[in-house]
């Protein structure tokens, strides 16, 4: 079903039809990693099709950016913007690359396996379920700076607000805030969907608030129907999408939710 359908419904039914209260479901989509936003839209990979995706929250048009280097962000699994230069994490290595020619570098290699990024001025936050660590990191020397406890056992994705890092664990099925300074932890909440993996803020223009968009990607098995089989055969369909924070979210599949906060 189309946006515009969805977003008719609610007005005819006296709903609010912001980004709020609106699950995005980006086209083509298989398997949403990473997260971040870029003016008036979010970019996420694909890290099964190594696709670069642009999102518009308000309509589900995806783009793919990178058609002629989708061999470059395979099997990416963290994603942070810094002006015109992305942050990509794939396996032990960083990587970073320019908007405008879509060609990862190799920025630095790690000795355990890493997830997810963020970045602000200078400095590197990287995650590795392997090592349990998070690890603040120098972008200009790539040394590291210290390292704190990962808030969770699973595999984690970055962002980061003002003096505060968020993460979201995809086996916890959490999200948490942490003093980006110390790693203390300040609050943490429980996601409406499960295989949460990616997170990003969003300011909507429309109210001036400050969303907290999740990304998730997870496969559900279910029976096909055949007559002429028994038993019947069964395969797995993707579940992925996007959703604003914490308590509302309605996303069956192949979508971005903003799972519902409103943060000042």
């Amino acid at each position: 079903m189309s946006s515009a359908y969805l977003d008719s419904d609610a007005a005819i039914a006296g709903l609010p039809t912001s980004l709020q209260f609106r699950t995005v479901r980006p086209y083509a989509a298989y398997a949403l990693y990473g997260l971040t936003a870029l003016g008036g839209h979010l970019l996420a990979i694909d890290t099964l099709r190594g696709y670069l995706l642009r999102i518009d929250p308000h309509t589900d048009n995806t783009t793919i950016l990178n058609p002629f280097h989708v061999q470059n962000f395979l099997d990416v699994t963290g994603l942070a913007r810094q002006g015109e230069t992305l942050w990509l994490t794939r396996g032990k290595q960083i990587y970073t690359c320019s908007l405008s020619d879509l060609n990862p570098q190799p920025f630095l290699t790690l000795p355990d396996l890493i997830d997810g990024i963020a970045v602000s001025d200078t400095t590197l936050y990287v995650s590795s379920q392997q090592a349990g660590y998070i690890w603040v990191i120098s972008s200009s020397t790539g040394k590291k700076i210290t390292q704190f406890r990962a808030p969770g056992v699973g595999v984690e994705n970055l962002t980061l607000r003002g003096e505060e890092l968020w993460v979201c664990d995809r086996t916890e099925q959490s999200v948490y805030c942490l003093d980006r300074a110390t790693g203390n932890l300040q609050f943490s909440v429980l996601t409406p969907f499960d295989s949460p993996t990616g997170l990003t803020f969003y300011p909507d223009s429309q109210t001036g608030d400050s969303m907290l968009y999740v990304a998730y990607a997870s496969e559900e098995a279910y029976i096909r129907d055949d007559p002429n089989a028994n038993p019947p055969p069964t395969t797995r369909i993707s579940r992925s999408h996007l959703c604003p924070s914490p308590a509302f979210c309605l996303s069956p599949g192949g979508s971005l939710c903003p799972v519902q906060w409103l943060l000042d």
